[in-house]
């Protein structure tokens, strides 16, 4: 597969302003894996990449897991990144539940729940979090973090996560690596609604907002985020000297 083109994304580009990206750069396939090989420190990355599209055989070597095959099962999606690359906190924008198996190196994942969205700082109109959960202020930065309780965990060759559909997910490649993904539609009337939302109406929403207005509709969104962050603190701050 190496002479396929594939995009490049860059962890270091700040990304708040949209939930719809655009690559960086354009390369062959080998020629990111030589670069990913050499384990060094480096941003870029690979997602949702459905190379089982473009060679259904490498599905024989990456089969869907059994609970996950069903609608969706034969949609898989690779994920590569070198050393320290960076996935920015966010949740699925379908709602979907994700079967999330590691192959090569390590990679740490953070998790959260959906009771946890304005506390999270969460963007309005998409699914990304305005914090930053690697900052070393983040406390000072993020003060409602302080009242949100998530899971950490480092994923090694050969282990499948479970990300249930909503939950925040925040990855850091301590090594280079990749891993496939395979979704699974959730039964919940919410998460299906909220789905279809997220992928019309609230998607296509930011992305006019943000074609019109540019960076006065991000700081916008940025002013929203903090305010209902701080709402929800005072309320969680209530909660516990009432109890």
């Amino acid at each position: 597969m190496g002479h396929v083109s594939v995009s490049v994304y860059d962890s270091r580009i700040n990304r708040e302003n949209t939930a719809l990206t655009h690559a960086d750069a354009e390369i062959n396939f080998s020629q990111f894996l030589d670069q990913t090989e050499k384990n060094d420190d480096n941003p870029y990355r690979i997602f949702l990449f459905n190379i089982f599209r473009l060679n259904p055989n490498l599905s024989i070597d990456f089969p869907c897991p059994q609970p996950a095959r069903g609608l969706l099962g034969k949609l898989g999606y690779m994920f590569f990144a070198s050393k320290n690359s960076r996935v920015r906190l966010h949740y699925d924008i379908d709602m979907s539940h994700v079967f999330h198996t590691h192959f090569a190196g390590r990679k740490r994942v953070v998790l959260f729940s959906q009771d946890y969205n304005e506390l999270l700082y969460r963007l309005p109109l998409n699914t990304y979090s305005l914090a930053d959960i690697d900052n070393k202020n983040i406390f000072n930065d993020f003060p409602a973090l302080k009242y949100v309780r998530g899971h950490s965990v480092v994923m090694e060759p050969g282990d499948t996560l479970f990300i249930p559909a909503g939950y925040w997910h925040y990855m850091h490649y301590l090594d280079s690596g990749f891993s496939v993904s395979y979704r699974k539609l959730s039964l919940n009337p919410k998460h299906q609604v909220t789905g279809l939302m997220n992928l019309t109406a609230k998607l296509w929403m930011d992305k006019t907002m943000n074609y019109f207005l540019g960076n006065r509709w991000l700081k916008e969104k940025e002013k929203i985020a903090k305010q209902r962050a701080e709402k929800s603190m005072k309320k969680q701050f209530k909660v516990l000297m009432t109890n």
